[in-house]
């Protein structure tokens, strides 16, 4: 946002008295006023945010640990599922249907259970996807070069 206390060019100054150069002169102390004031709570806000990163880099580890014990709950229900398709196909074969009948009356279980995984599996997606996507645009945003590409030091004219 462009400032509004000064906004004389410095092509008219060279044509001005010295209370106009005062009064524009007062006006830049009472700019590098605001702007030190403005510096000072963006420091407050990024201690907070540095702060707040460290809630965030927690939050991140729980989620791995989440998706850990997501992963290994997917593998005992393969394998599971597994077993239920390996006695099918002994049964088929002309083995035992012992172990399938069982598996039959079970199956309504099973249904429910693998809806039940699915609806986990989904809610896990969206928020791994939301996480990640933040992680992503806080990080571009933050490292994004053309932010800090107008800064620059105060140079002052070199009066000869």
């Amino acid at each position: 946002m462009k400032s509004k206390i000064c906004q004389c060019s410095t092509s008219k100054l060279g044509s001005v008295g010295p209370e106009q150069m005062h009064v524009v002169n007062e006006g830049w102390r009472n700019e590098y006023a605001l702007w030190h004031e403005e510096l000072k709570v963006w420091q407050d806000e990024l201690k907070q945010a540095r702060e707040n990163l460290a809630k965030v880099l927690e939050s991140l580890e729980t989620h791995a640990k989440k998706l850990e014990k997501h992963g290994a709950c997917l593998t005992i229900y393969g394998q599971q599922a597994l077993e239920h398709e390996h006695a099918r196909a002994k049964y088929q074969r002309g083995g035992s249907g012992v172990k399938l009948a069982a598996l039959a009356t079970s199956h309504q279980t099973d249904v429910e259970h693998h809806a039940h995984l699915r609806e986990i599996h989904e809610q896990v997606k969206r928020l791994h996807h939301a996480v990640v996507a933040r992680c992503s645009l806080l990080l571009k945003t933050c490292s994004d070069d053309r932010a800090c590409s107008k800064q620059t030091s105060l140079q002052l004219p070199i009066q000869g």
